[in-house]
């Protein structure tokens, strides 16, 4: 599980389900995983468009594939699904590369 979370160490997400005053303003962001605090089991982003940073649990985020603007006029766009993978887990498309690091030898 731990390296489950390493993994999203640098993945883009948005941010859902947080219900504090303030947390209610981040949901429908965007932010990059920027880095993964072991002891408050918690990832640090950043969001998109800001320099603001946040510390948020795993189910407050949801991982999305691509580099694509995903915030218009501060209201949400959503995101891509992520493409299928091939039997060989990967897949390529015109702005980025995925391999599934379990199917190298």
């Amino acid at each position: 599980e731990l390296r489950d979370r390493w993994a999203m160490v640098g993945q883009n997400a948005n941010i859902h389900g947080l219900t504090s005053k303030k947390g209610k303003l981040l949901n429908l962001r965007t932010a990059r995983i920027i880095y993964y605090v072991v002891d408050k089991d918690r990832f640090e982003v950043q969001l998109s468009n800001s320099d603001e940073k946040a510390y948020l649990k795993k189910e407050n985020l949801t991982i999305f594939y691509g580099h694509h603007q995903r915030e218009h006029e501060g209201r949400a766009v959503k995101p891509p699904l992520a493409p299928n993978t091939s039997p060989s887990g990967s897949w390529n498309c015109d702005e980025c590369t995925f391999e599934n690091d379990d199917t190298i030898s």
